[in-house]
């Protein structure tokens, strides 16, 4: 069987909401610059309504002369967005360095069998974990590991979606009838929605 080209696997990589033993896992793991990475962890708040959020944060790649600036800034945006950190990548020692000056117990790590460890011990039931960085930093191993399987294109989820998700848990947050992340077919009843508001918005 012929594989996939190496594009569209890092095209499945965008925002993918994905079901593990006893945590989500949303995988953004196709690229990472600064916006990008402070959208996605303004949305994991949002996601994470019944456990904890969980960042792990590798390395922006090709950012030029701004790169240990946007990489220390990264340590505040994700120290005031998520509730546990991790770092990876050379990079990201920046942010960690940051973290730690805001009193964050945000660990740092180079190599992904001690990040993947760290992470056995560390996350509990419930919680949402955002595993983002750009493509050359193959956080899809840790994605892998903790889900136990590959990813595919089906039910990836880009980030406009995510973000309506997220609205939508926001207008219904008190309904007890709401279905956690993981309800396939009822994220399938809003990605319909969000589809629909999409193709009439203007432009």
């Amino acid at each position: 069987m012929r594989s996939r080209p190496e594009s569209a696997q890092s095209h499945a990589r965008r925002l993918q909401i994905l079901d593990a033993p006893g945590i989500t896992v949303v995988d953004d793991c196709y690229n990472a610059n600064p916006a990008s990475m402070k959208a996605a962890l303004e949305a994991l708040g949002g996601l994470a309504i019944e456990g904890r959020p969980i960042a792990v944060l590798g390395d922006m790649l090709e950012l030029g002369s701004d790169e240990a600036k946007a990489h220390a800034q990264m340590g505040v945006v994700a120290s005031d967005r998520a509730r546990v950190i991790a770092f990876f990548g050379p990079r990201m020692k920046a942010a960690y360095e940051r973290a730690e000056e805001l009193q964050r117990n945000a660990p740092h790590f180079d190599k992904v069998e001690q990040l993947v460890e760290w992470l056995g011990n560390e996350l509990k039931a419930g919680d949402v974990v955002l595993v983002k960085g750009s493509r050359g930093m193959r956080l899809e191993r840790v994605v892998e590991a903790l889900t136990g399987h590959q990813s595919s294109a089906e039910g990836g989820h880009y980030m406009l979606y995510l973000l309506f998700e997220v609205a939508e848990r926001h207008r219904h947050r008190a309904s007890p009838q709401l279905p956690a992340v993981p309800d396939v077919p009822h994220r399938r009843r809003r990605r319909r929605r969000w589809s629909s508001a999409c193709s009439s918005a203007p432009g």
